[in-house]
């Protein structure tokens, strides 16, 4: 909630006390449960339910129970979450100016509880452009989509909260200021109408709940808009605000059937607006350039994929370390060769045993061997080669693999430029 005062703004932290909301979740996923089980046992009676042994057992409800049981847990979870930081922290404030761009946001942050803290707090301004978002083909099957432009963050120290913890931060020229912008020049394709919003993110870390507060903030143009608004000259709206014409009420009734909302007589006069707005050619062009989505994203799987295939690699070298130290070595000769296995003549007791070799070297019918074979509890005989790099191959070919996406990672962990 933002309140005017003077000479700037007084918002309140946009999150309040959720747990009764998430309780009624957790709740109603409870319920959900109770009714699979009932109704698996009226359809399928105590056996079907109970009897893994009948002809009628299904488990089909007791999958779709345990589902809903392990939401109402979350939800759970989530609210004795939500309940426990609202008491233990209360409810933040932030008195700020009302910056402009091109100017500094200059402000208090006031939390209610603040020896509740213990360590610092990491404050960040950043600015969304947050649109609608629709399937493709499913206009209708959307939800609000979020693309971050710009961000700045510092910490500050936590000494001092009872009176308020101020901070400063530096807006860009040429940013985008708040409000609503049908097209906005972002480097993103804006698929419908969209606001761009400035908002500041406060967290702390604390041993069981960290601090978190969101508080949104209006950003206004700033002398370079200005500027720029009297080079462009005077420009028409594409449509009034006030326009009723016939034109304007099919689209809307065309754009409600696709899925899409009216808007209001507001809303309208918002994006009749800002397409009068002159804006930069490239937005936010000044500073380095925020990692999007896509890339962070990328960046975790790349990660992920090299820890998993380190872990692999490292699985492989130990075995093939380990492999033989209470085996024997034994000669044989190939009797048959495959693309990647080779059959071995090991005598009489084991005349056709087949191991998989690597496909870089040449194997040949007659050509003799020195293998290195372990027996196995249930006799079983396990044998690899015991010279070359045949024994290695498995395990250097996944670490290299494993070099590779961690190279990646790398790669895509260095910060875009500017």
């Amino acid at each position: 909630m933002v309140r005017a005062t003077e000479p700037g703004v007084c918002v309140e932290a946009e999150q309040g006390d959720e747990s009764a909301v998430l309780l009624k979740a957790a709740l109603f996923c409870v319920g959900v449960a109770v009714a699979f089980v009932a109704g698996g046992f009226y359809g399928l009676g105590r056996s079907g339910m109970l009897d893994p042994r009948s002809p009628d057992f299904a488990p089909v409800p007791h999958f779709f129970a345990f589902v809903a049981l392990v939401l109402g847990v979350f939800f759970l979870v989530r609210a004795y979450m939500h309940g426990r930081r609202y008491r233990l922290f209360g409810t933040s404030v932030v008195e700020a100016n009302r910056p402009r761009l091109g100017e500094a946001l200059v402000g208090t942050l006031r939390i209610a509880n603040p020896d509740a803290l213990q360590a610092p707090i990491t404050l960040r301004l950043r600015c969304d452009w947050r649109h609608r978002s629709s399937s493709p083909g499913h206009p209708s099957q959307g939800g609000t989509a979020t693309e971050h432009l710009w961000e700045r963050s510092l910490e500050l120290d936590p000494a001092g909260a009872a009176a308020g913890i101020p901070f400063r931060f530096a807006i860009p020229e040429d940013g985008l200021p708040s409000g609503r912008r049908p097209k906005p020049k972002t480097g993103v394709h804006p698929g419908s109408p969209g606001d761009i919003v400035w908002s500041l993110l406060a967290s702390s870390a604390r041993r069981g709940l960290d601090y978190v507060a969101e508080f949104e903030v209006p950003v206004e143009p700033g002398r370079l808009s200005a500027e720029r608004a009297r080079q462009a000259g005077p420009k028409v709206a594409p449509h009034a605000p006030g326009d009723d014409s016939l034109a304007v009420r099919a689209a809307q009734v065309v754009g409600l059937a696709l899925g899409g909302d009216v808007p209001t007589a507001e809303e309208r006069a918002a994006e009749a607006e800002a397409e009068t707005r002159p804006e930069p050619e490239t937005p936010f062009a000044s500073s380095p350039r925020l990692e999007q989505d896509g890339q962070r994203l990328l960046r975790r799987v790349a990660l992920i994929a090299a820890v998993a295939l380190g872990a692999v690699a490292s699985l492989a070298l130990g075995r093939q370390a380990a492999f033989g130290r209470g085996g024997t070595e034994l000669r044989a000769t190939v009797t048959a060769v495959e693309k990647r296995a080779v059959t071995l003549d090991l005598g009489p007791d084991d005349p056709a045993h087949t191991i998989y070799v690597s496909s870089f070297h040449r194997w040949e019918r007659g050509q003799p061997v020195t293998v290195l074979c372990e027996t196995d509890p249930d006799g079983r005989r396990r044998c690899r080669m015991a010279s070359g790099l045949d024994r290695w191959l498995d395990g250097l070919g996944t670490t290299a693999v494993a070099f590779v996406a961690l190279f990646v990672w790398l790669a895509l962990r260095r910060p875009a430029a500017a």
